[in-house]
């Protein structure tokens, strides 16, 4: 029985059905919770091992709560950050600078010839390193965004 207590093989679903069935019947008390606790936690198990591997990850580093509505709302919880986590990076808001207020004075044109007169093209690395930071693609400043050169 203790091996089934830590199986987080496939007999967790069998446990699952198992478990719906279970009844005290002619047994004791002791024999029937053992019985149930055994089939609980194989469940729980099961539900663990059921788990997308991102939140596997995540979890696998914690202490877990012995309760199954705990872990499940521990994993609520990591599912939730990491969606948030990857809606911020793929979010288009940023890749760009804030939005400059209307009230901002124009920008004063250069005094000195443009940056890119001489400059060689950016490497790829150069380009992503500037898109992840948020800087412009022209002049490597934050604030502003260029694509591309005029």
């Amino acid at each position: 029985k203790m091996t089934a207590l830590f199986d987080r093989s496939a007999q967790g679903n069998k446990a699952a059905t198992q478990l719906s069935q279970l009844s005290q019947g002619r047994t004791s008390i002791t024999d029937y919770s053992i019985q149930f606790k055994t089939l609980a936690a194989a469940c729980h198990a099961r539900f663990l091992d059921g788990l997308c591997a991102a939140i596997k990850d995540e979890v696998a580093i914690l202490d877990l709560p012995r309760d199954l509505e705990e872990v499940i709302n521990l994993c609520l919880r990591v599912e939730t950050r990491l969606t948030a986590r990857r809606h911020r990076r793929l979010s288009p808001s940023s890749w760009r600078a804030p939005a400059v207020p209307s009230v901002c004075s124009p920008p004063t044109p250069p005094a000195e010839e443009p940056m890119w007169l001489g400059r060689s093209r950016l490497t790829p690395h150069q380009k992503q390193h500037r898109l992840l930071q948020g800087l412009c693609l022209c002049c490597g400043a934050p604030g502003h965004q260029a694509i591309h050169r005029p």
